[in-house]
Formats: structure tokens, C-alpha cells, sequence
């Protein structure tokens, strides 16, 4: 389990080391720049993504073990206790629920497997693209020693041509990830399809029209994170120059809005989740994330929350503050706040979070709940985790 967790780990850093090489390297050759941009888009955090896989395979493991004590259950029923009609009926009905269940386990063993290959194909990628910006700087080097003699002009023009080719590649590779996140789309979406389909003919007469009503609410987050992707991928070529000292062939030096996250999420209670943050680096070298979430359902707005957080160096401090409405009218005030430390090279560190929650009825307020978590982290994610809470 270390073993996996190191490797895919790494896809981050090696996905850093490329950029920072294209990156310095576009000053010579600018083909790198085309690199570099594409390397940016193609970022991921291969580590969480395999976490996801793994959850989905648990939860197909659960489903299919909950099919087998299901039909045990009803198996263990002595004939002479039931022997009614009824018992066949409710026998019937326990099979036709246990095969959905299996579909479901099928589903969701097909979608984990597909999460985690596409986690490797990450990570793949980032050998590649570590690979590539490792001879772009090599090439580099060649370059400048060329512009630097009088008689170099004719490497200098084999060097660009050869960054060029690079490019192609590149692209190649770029389109090779592309149709792997591709897969794993059409693993979701043709599977839940197919998954209604059968669920339909083996006895769930609600299958089909939950699909359709799954398809619509969730194409308000698809459009979401369409304009999320769109803007980051606009923003990732404005920025193309960030962490270089300056910019090559009078590239811009970018402007201090870095990534935007917008979100569109309905929860099991018709509640909708609509908001977004935005990244800003600072002349000081430090990165703000800011921005706010707000909550609205079946009794109006039943919520609303700020957030933001302030990276520098190593360290990271937020906070955020809201206010949302129970089911039953109830409302609550929290507060809360979060420390996390990484260091830069072996990407170890620790974080805390903790959350006040403050109850009010008929304008009087009272303590809720309040809690603290604690734990080590590597590379962003948090294998282990501490709880306290008083209540």
C-alpha cells in the first residue's frame, strides 16, 4: 500500500520539476512555452483520484456482500414457519433486489477500476512529461551555447526544429491522456445508462426515470465544471510565464488571478450547493484562495458561507464563517479555521482544522457543537486523522 501511495505521490512533483524545466527553457526555445502550457493543463492528483477508486470498489464489495445476506436471510427461514403463498411473492421480490443489487456492484467495481487506471495513466504521463522537460533543458543548454558563437546559427535552427518535433509529441501524448479521461466518462455515463436499463427489466420500475432525473441535475455541475476548466485552461495560457523571474521574447508576465473552482451540486434533499473560490497570487509571493458557497432548496436559502485561506511558503492558515437552516427551521452559526505546514521538498507536513457551531432559537443562541482535527499529511492528502468533538 506505501508502495502505491509513493509512486502516484510523485506524479506531483515530477509534473512540477517538467514545468519548471519547460519553463526555463522557453526563454531559448520558445516551442517550450507550447510545452509547458500543456504540461499545466494536464496536472491532476493522481493520489486522490485512486482513493476514489478504491472507495467505489468498496462500495461494490458492500453491495454485493448485502445481495448475499440478503438471500441467506431469507433462506434461513424454516418452511414450516412460512409456506404461504406470500412466501414465494416476498421470495420473488428478495431475487429481483438481489440481482439489482448485483448490477450496482458491477457498476461501481467498473467505475473504481476505472478511476484508478486513469490515476496511472496520470502518473505515466508525469514520466513522460518529466522525461521530455529533462532533454528540453539539455536542449536548451545546447541552444544558448549556439546563439552565444558566431557561427551557431545553423544549431541553433537544428535546436528548433528539434523543439518543435518535441511539441508534436507532446500533443501526441497530451491526446493519449485525453482519451483515457475520455474512457473513464464513458465508463460513468454508459454505465449508469446501462445499469438503469437492466435495473429496468429486472423489476425496478423507477430506474429509467431516476436516470433521466440524475442526467438533469447533474448537468448543472457538467456546465459548471465546463466554465471551470474553460477559465483555468485560459488562465494556465495568460500565466504561462508564472515562476520565472521574467518573461521570454516579451511573453506576459501574467496577471494575479491564477484558477477559479465553481461548484453546482444538489444533495439527497433537493438542497443545492452553488458557489465558487478564486486563486490570486499577491505581489508578496503569497496565494489567497477566496470566495463563498450559497445553499438554496425546497424552503428557499437555507445557507451561506465565506471562506478563504492565505499560503506562504510552507504554511497555510484559513478560515471561514456561515450560517445555514436545518429541515425542522432551525438555524446555526459556525466559525471555523485550519492550519496545515508541507514542506516544499519531501512534501511531509501536518494539518488542523477545527469548526465552532453556535445554535439560535427564537433569536437566543446556544452552544451547539465544537470540533478539532489533527493529523500528518503527505503531498496534500491525510492518511491518518484525529478527531475531538464536544457536544
Amino acid at each position: 500500500m506505501s508502495t502505491t501511495i509513493s509512486a502516484l505521490g510523485a506524479a506531483d512533483s515530477m509534473m512540477t520539476i517538467a514545468q519548471k524545466e519547460t519553463g526555463v527553457s522557453m526563454f531559448v526555445l520558445p516551442p517550450a512555452m507550447w510545452i509547458n502550457y500543456q504540461f499545466k493543463l494536464c496536472k491532476g492528483n493522481p493520489v486522490n483520484i485512486d482513493k476514489a477508486g478504491q472507495a467505489w470498489r468498496d462500495t461494490a464489495q458492500q453491495l454485493r456482500q448485502t445481495g448475499i445476506e440478503l438471500r441467506q436471510a431469507v433462506a434461513a427461514i424454516p418452511t414450516d414457519d412460512w409456506s404461504a403463498d406470500d412466501r414465494t411473492a416476498y421470495e420473488q421480490k428478495v431475487t429481483e433486489f438481489c440481482a439489482q443489487l448485483e448490477v450496482m456492484s458491477t457498476f461501481c467495481l467498473a467505475v473504481g477500476i476505472a478511476l484508478t487506471v486513469f490515476a496511472y495513466a496520470l502518473f505515466v504521463y508525469a514520466v513522460f512529461a518529466v522525461a521530455m522537460g529533462t532533454f528540453i533543458a539539455a536542449l536548451s543548454v545546447v541552444a544558448a551555447a549556439a546563439l552565444a558563437s558566431v557561427v551557431g546559427g545553423p544549431v541553433y535552427a537544428e535546436c528548433l526544429a528539434i523543439a518543435a518535433t518535441c511539441v508534436e509529441i507532446t500533443i501526441g501524448a497530451t491526446a493519449i491522456l485525453a482519451g483515457a479521461a475520455t474512457g473513464v466518462a464513458a465508463v460513468f455515463q454508459g454505465g449508469a445508462a446501462l445499469s438503469a436499463l437492466v435495473q429496468h427489466f429486472k423489476g425496478n420500475d423507477a430506474a429509467l426515470g431516476d436516470f433521466v432525473q440524475a442526467q438533469a441535475t447533474g448537468s448543472a455541475a457538467a456546465l459548471a465544471n465546463l466554465a471551470q476548466n474553460t477559465a483555468n485552461a485560459g488562465l494556465a495560457y495568460v500565466n504561462r510565464a508564472d515562476d520565472l523571474g521574467a518573461s521570454p521574447q516579451g511573453t506576459s508576465r501574467g496577471i494575479p488571478l491564477k484558477a477559479v473552482d465553481l461548484d453546482a451540486d444538489r444533495d439527497k434533499d433537493h438542497t443545492w450547493n452553488v458557489g465558487g473560490t478564486a486563486t490570486v497570487m499577491t505581489g508578496g509571493g503569497n496565494t489567497v484562495t477566496a470566495g463563498g458557497h450559497v445553499k438554496y432548496g425546497d424552503q428557499g436559502l437555507q445557507g451561506v458561507e465565506g471562506e478563504a485561506k492565505v499560503q506562504h511558503g510552507a504554511h497555510t492558515v484559513g478560515g471561514k464563517v456561515g450560517w445555514e437552516r436545518t429541515a425542522d427551521g432551525g438555524d446555526t452559526v459556525y466559525v471555523g479555521e485550519n492550519y496545515g505546514y508541507e514542506n516544499l521538498r519531501s512534501g511531509v507536513g501536518g494539518k488542523q482544522d477545527g469548526e465552532v457551531r453556535i445554535g439560535v432559537d427564537d433569536g437566543h443562541p446556544r452552544f451547539d457543537s465544537g470540533k478539532i482535527n489533527l493529523g500528518p499529511t503527505y503531498k496534500g492528502g491525510q492518511p491518518i486523522k484525529e478527531t475531538g468533538e464536544v457536544k
